[in-house]
């Protein structure tokens, strides 16, 4: 399903954009362990990737040639999610 997303995005979008879903490894590997756990509670799990992706998209914004151009691109890439 994931594949079948990030074809779909870049095929829309001309190849400016790709899913990446790295981090969704890890959360479905504690949530299919220990579905119980506090850390993969609906909340966690909603906020943790609004954050990470806002987070993302701040660097995006501010290391972009046409847009700020505030940071380097060396450091967004090491900073960003």
């Amino acid at each position: 399903a994931l594949s079948g997303a990030d074809r779909l995005a870049v095929g829309l979008s001309d190849g400016q954009f790709v899913v990446i879903l790295g981090s969704w490894g890890a959360l479905m590997t504690l949530l299919f362990s220990a579905p119980a756990s506090p850390l993969v509670q609906p909340r966690n799990i909603f906020f943790g990737n609004l954050i990470s992706s806002s987070v993302a998209i701040l660097f995006y914004y501010l290391s972009g040639s046409e847009y700020l151009d505030a940071v380097p691109r060396w450091l967004a890439l090491a900073l960003a999610p």
